[in-house]
Order: C-alpha cells, then sequence, then structure tokens
C-alpha cells in the first residue's frame, strides 16, 4: 500500500512540473459579417492560460476592435472567452518547437452600436473555435499566429466575427 501512495505521489510530481500558466498578447484585423456586407476593424487580444502536457492547454482570452463600418450603424465589438486547446506538435526543430494548435470553446460577445439614433448594446453567446501555429523560440516564450470565430448579434440576426491574430506568449 505505502508502495502505490508514493508512486501516485510521483506521478502527482512530475504532471505538476509539466503544468505551465501562461499570459499572452496580440493584435491582428477582425471581419465582421453583416448579411451581405463585411468589414475589417483593427483588435487586440488578452490571453492567459494553463497547459496542462504538450497536447492540451485552457485558455481565457479577452477580444476588443474599433468600429466596424455597416449600412444604418457603426459598432465595435468585445468578447470574453474560454476554450480547450489541442496542440500538436510538429517535431520539428530541437525541443518540439513548431505546433499547430485546434481552439474549442464557448464566449460572451458584446457589440456595442453607435448610430443616429443613439447606442446600444446586445450580448450574444456561442462557440468559439479556431486553428493557429505556434513557435517556441525557448521554454518561456512563444509566437503565435492564429485564427478565431466568435458569434456575435445584430438585433435579430446572429453573425460571426473572425479574427487573425499575432500574439507573443510569455510562459512562467
Amino acid at each position: 500500500m505505502f508502495a502505490l501512495l508514493l508512486g501516485l505521489g510521483g506521478i502527482t510530481t512530475a504532471q505538476a512540473q509539466s503544468v505551465r500558466p501562461y499570459l499572452g498578447l496580440g493584435g491582428g484585423l477582425a471581419n465582421a459579417e453583416m448579411g451581405n456586407h463585411s468589414d475589417t476593424a483593427p483588435a487586440l487580444q488578452l490571453l492567459t492560460g494553463i497547459q496542462f502536457n504538450r497536447n492540451f492547454a485552457a485558455e481565457l482570452s479577452y477580444l476588443s476592435t474599433s468600429d466596424f463600418d455597416s449600412p444604418g450603424d457603426d459598432f465595435s465589438l468585445s468578447s470574453i472567452g474560454a476554450a480547450g486547446l489541442f496542440i500538436l506538435p510538429l517535431g520539428l526543430g530541437s525541443r518540439d518547437s513548431w505546433a499547430i494548435y485546434g481552439k474549442l470553446g464557448l464566449s460572451q460577445t458584446s457589440a456595442i452600436y453607435k448610430g443616429t439614433n443613439g447606442s446600444a448594446t446586445v450580448d450574444d453567446f456561442g462557440l468559439n473555435y479556431g486553428l493557429g501555429v505556434q513557435y517556441a523560440t525557448d521554454r518561456t516564450f512563444s509566437l503565435r499566429l492564429g485564427r478565431d470565430s466568435r458569434p456575435y448579434a445584430r438585433g435579430q440576426q446572429n453573425d460571426d466575427v473572425t479574427v487573425t491574430t499575432f500574439s507573443a506568449i510569455f510562459n512562467f
């Protein structure tokens, strides 16, 4: 019994050493679909997460855009998301420096409309998903290029915003 507990303790310690928290900051372009019309606006994304092992991480993100020009009124978006990242190291480089990832989670997005009739905020909750590639320069710093999609609401209509970001990731 003692040997079993000692073995479980060793597994827990080894797993704890591979768990790595991280913070990230990214910028890029957001493309909002508005029925038959679309527009692009600059976007800022903040990330925080925990990589549990080389193949899985959990991440929280905040996204903010500048104004989109839409027929009738302009709007900007802010979104909070939580997602799981499924990571596939590519075996390139000396330490698996390159990896691709898929992202799946949920997000709450607020569209802030500014028109001639005043302003309004419309919230939408839905699926957050994406794909990307990441390059680790060393154990403490990575660069990531990703593309995410999040839902947002326009009155009675739901649309998607697709965001392409380039991020710097700081691992602890």
